[in-house]
């Protein structure tokens, strides 16, 4: 009977991965012999009358980590029933939302604990605490009510050290629940049925006012490459051979990346590998390193470009102009390398000329590099980020509840009509631009799929 019960909440969309998050926290609470279970609600149908099931008398606390959207209103519904069960149970909330946002996550009736930032040793002290009876004031970077008032302990100020994090538990998930089907359809540019991810660096040495990077603000670490090359045995030792890693950006440090890339090849591993990256850092580089990508398995990039205006791009801070965008784009398509660029919509104070331009980007990217896919999402106003602030400045309701965060996702995919995007811009995106798509292939493809719009501005 399990110790600590981990859940990963319904995202809306089935996970094709298992996350890193709740498998980090089960590898720290085991090595100090604790008893985990993981429930992944996106790909388990009955996973709340398995939470049912679980809950027993030796329960110490149940684990929810969740992100912005539809996650919050599914780990409320898994709350409840550990409310029925026992109310005195402990429901800890944490990820990105609760640690961001941690006032309106606290005054939930299905909150008992946030916590805020890394959770692996947090995890470990709360345990400890709850399951001993102790004082949660002495638990480092935590939230909860006391006399009807949110309490925050002190903030822990030595960040985890990544090296020292256990092999992770892949034997308490059932990977064949990840098992994408054999169609053409491929995933981050990865073709195989079963994908496994890594993080091998947290924080970001950039401030973009989008990003949630700009309100955890937490410094940039990274794995050594042995721990990185450890971490990738473990998944090929799972009969696995298509990662991703989950980094912002794995290539702020070269060498290291090259040590990793080159040990990969050394050892013989056939992998397919979805990395992120900056525009900056491949337009940089030269055709030794590209062919360096391609033996390693690199298969598919993830950049984001954001805006084809530089006026946006300035004022998002993302310290790079679109013109390297496009020199990126050259390099990929001469190596034939997959990349998959993603740009926003929406930005507070964005103009007709600037989503004009952010078209053209698109157009150019797909029209020039068959190996490209791009796509268009409408921003998400990321709480503590400065770009949520400017919304809340342009008149955009300020959430008062979990619920009232969790609809902030349904309503950006639905396109709808936020405050802080001006009318008149969202209907002439609706009239013109909407629905258009940009399939990766030649040109006469792209012109017939834009047959009947609009596309005198276009032209640059």
């Amino acid at each position: 009977m399990a110790n600590v019960i981990l859940i990963d909440p319904d995202s809306g969309c089935p996970n094709t991965r298992p996350q890193l998050g709740t498998l980090h926290l089960a590898a720290m609470l085991l090595q100090q012999g604790v008893t985990v279970e993981i429930l992944d609600l996106s790909v388990l149908p009955d996973g709340l009358a398995r939470l049912q099931a679980l809950l027993n008398d030796n329960t110490i606390f149940v684990g929810i980590s969740v992100v912005i959207g539809p996650m919050l209103r599914s780990g409320i519904a898994a709350a409840e029933i550990v409310r029925r069960f026992n109310p005195d149970l402990p429901v800890v909330w944490g990820g990105v939302h609760p640690s961001t946002e941690p006032d309106t996550t606290l005054a939930h009736d299905a909150v008992d604990i946030v916590c805020l930032g890394e959770g692996e040793e947090t995890v470990l002290e709360l345990y400890d605490a709850i399951a001993n009876g102790t004082s949660l004031h002495n638990v480092h970077s935590i939230g909860f009510m006391e006399n009807g008032k949110p309490v925050f302990t002190r903030k822990r100020h030595e960040y985890f050290d990544l090296d020292s994090l256990p092999a992770l538990p892949y034997h308490l998930i059932d990977l064949s629940l990840y098992k994408r089907g054999k169609g053409p359809e491929d995933f981050f540019g990865l073709k195989g049925e079963q994908i496994l991810s890594i993080e091998s660096t947290r924080g970001c040495a950039f401030r973009c006012t989008y990003c949630v990077n700009a309100a955890k603000r937490e410094k940039f670490r990274k794995m050594s490459a042995e721990k990185v090359i450890s971490c990738v045995e473990d998944i090929v030792n799972q009969g696995v051979n298509s990662i991703t890693f989950n980094d912002d950006n794995l290539f702020v440090d070269k060498r290291r990346a090259e040590t990793i890339l080159n040990e990969i090849i050394r050892r013989g591993w056939k992998l397919e590998m979805f990395i992120a990256v900056r525009s900056d850092f491949l337009a940089a580089q030269d055709d030794a390193f590209y062919e360096l990508l391609i033996k390693a398995g690199v298969t598919m990039f993830g950049i984001g470009v954001e805006s084809g205006s530089n006026r946006v791009l300035d004022h998002i801070r993302k310290k790079e102009g679109i013109d390297v965008t496009f020199e990126a784009s050259k390099k990929l398509a001469k190596h034939g390398i997959k990349a998959w660029y993603h740009f926003i919509f929406g930005f507070p104070g964005e103009r007709r000329e600037d989503l004009e331009a952010t078209y053209r980007a698109m157009y150019r990217i797909s029209a020039t590099n068959p190996y490209a896919q791009v796509n268009l999402n409408q921003l998400i106003p990321n709480p503590g980020t400065p770009s949520c602030q400017e919304c809340f400045d342009m008149g955009w309701p300020v959430p008062k509840t979990m619920e009232n965060w969790a609809d902030v996702m349904v309503h950006t995919r639905r396109m709808g009509r936020p405050a802080y995007v001006d009318e008149e811009l969202l209907d002439w995106f609706k009239e013109h631009l909407d629905g258009l798509v940009f399939p990766r292939r030649e040109m006469p493809y792209i012109e017939s799929a834009w047959n009947g719009h609009d596309l005198s501005w276009r032209e640059v």
